[in-house]
C-alpha cells in the first residue's frame, strides 16, 4: 500500500477510510482487489486496516481499532461505554459479539442501534469521561457497571473479576454506582454479579469456573492458596 495510507493508518490507531484511500489515488476496485487478496481487512462500512498489522491483534485489540473509527465517524459526540468502554479500559473480555461498539450520547443524542452501533442514552457528568489513548471512555467505574446490566452473569463475571484484579476500582465502589440504577433493566443480575465478583480471579478461565461452581450448587473454591510442604 501507499505509504501515505500506511502513515494515515497508524495515525487513526490501526485504520484508514475509504475517502483516505481515494485521496491518495486508490479506486474502489483496487479495495475491492486489496481486499480479496488479504492485503487489507474490511474492518467496517468504508473502514479498512492492513492486513499485516491488523492480523496481529487479538480480538480486544480489534475491537478498539473498530472502536476509533466508529467515534471518527460520528458527526455527534459520543463515548465510549458499556462492553467497548471495558475493553478501552483494558478488563478482559469473553462471550459478546466484538463486532458490535457500545457508545453513550454526550450531545442528547437519541438511543438507537443501527450499522453495528448501540447508541446509549445517560446523564453523563463531566467527571464521568475520560481520555485514554485519545478516545473519550466513560470512566472505569461506570463502564463495569453497566457491562454488568446488559451482559449474562458468566461474561459479566469475567468482566468484573478482571476490573477488581487491576486494582483501580473495589467491589463496594461497583456496589455504590449500582445503586443510581436500580431501576434499569438488568439491576437484579448485576447486583449478583458484582457481588460474586473477585479479583483474585487471574483469568477468564477461572471465572468461568467460579461462575459454573456457582450455577450449579458447587462450594466455590478458594483462590490462590498458598501451598507449602
Amino acid at each position: 500500500m501507499d505509504g501515505r495510507v500506511v502513515a494515515l493508518a497508524e495515525q487513526n490507531g490501526g485504520y484508514f477510510n475509504r475517502a483516505d484511500a481515494l485521496d491518495c489515488g486508490y479506486s474502489d476496485t483496487q479495495l475491492r482487489s486489496a481486499v480479496r487478496d488479504k492485503h487489507l481487512r474490511h474492518v467496517r462500512h468504508g473502514t479498512y486496516a492492513l492486513a499485516e498489522t491488523y492480523d496481529e491483534l487479538g480480538p480486544e485489540q480489534r475491537h478498539l481499532v473498530l472502536a476509533r473509527s466508529v467515534v471518527a465517524g460520528m458527526p455527534g459526540r459520543v463515548a465510549l461505554s458499556h462492553r467497548s468502554g471495558s475493553v478501552a479500559h483494558g478488563h478482559d473480555q469473553w462471550g459478546w459479539d466484538m463486532s458490535v461498539v457500545d457508545v453513550t450520547r454526550l450531545d442528547k443524542g437519541a438511543g438507537r442501534r443501527e450499522a453495528g452501533v448501540i447508541h446509549h442514552e445517560g446523564v453523563v457528568p463531566d467527571g464521568d469521561v475520560v481520555d485514554i489513548a485519545g478516545l473519550p471512555v466513560l470512566s472505569e467505574e461506570r463502564v463495569t457497571v453497566e457491562s454488568t446490566l446488559v451482559l449474562d452473569g458468566e461474561a459479566g463475571l469475567c468482566t468484573v473479576d478482571s476490573a477488581l484484579r487491576a486494582g483501580r476500582l473495589s467491589r463496594e465502589d461497583l456496589e455504590r454506582r449500582l445503586m443510581t440504577y436500580e431501576r434499569w433493566r438488568g439491576a437484579l443480575r448485576a447486583r449478583v454479579t458484582i457481588r460474586r465478583g473477585d479479583g483474585r480471579s487471574e483469568s477468564v478461565g477461572e471465572s468461568r469456573g467460579r461462575h459454573m461452581c456457582w450455577r450449579h450448587a458447587v462450594p466455590a473454591p478458594d483462590l490462590q492458596v498458598e501451598i507449602r510442604d
